[in-house]
């Protein structure tokens, strides 16, 4: 497991692709609904105004643009939350994610993933 220093935090070990999809998630008062903002085989950042808290884990379904059908359900650790906004910061509030299933299956995922949003684009 790699983890970012500080000095380290816009770094990324994958690139990251910007795409809103629905996604879902489960919390002890019931499940939020809310959006990507961009993803990479390693992870994801999620828009929210109800992020978990670092270290936790939880699974995520991404529902696919369009009327497509395919949902994608995947288990992630929240590696950072920002539960509120500066003034004056780019900074959305939301919570990075990395995807806990193996490099193959998250490539496999991202891979399907892609597919579909090139082809309803197309």
């Amino acid at each position: 497991m790699t983890t970012l220093n500080k000095s380290d935090e816009n770094s990324r070990l994958h690139d990251r692709f910007p795409v809103l999809l629905d996604v879902q998630y489960g919390t002890p008062d019931g499940f939020i609904q809310a959006t990507t903002a961009n993803i990479s085989q390693g992870g994801m950042f999620i828009e929210t105004s109800a992020p978990l808290v670092a270290g936790q884990r939880a699974f995520f379904t991404l529902q696919l643009p369009s009327n497509n059908p395919m949902k994608f359900h995947l288990e992630a650790e929240v590696i950072w939350a920002s539960r509120r906004r500066r003034p004056g910061s780019t900074l959305k509030r939301g919570m990075g994610v990395r995807f806990l299933a193996s490099r193959a299956q998250s490539d496999k995922t991202l891979q399907s993933i892609f597919s579909v949003i090139h082809t309803v684009k197309s």
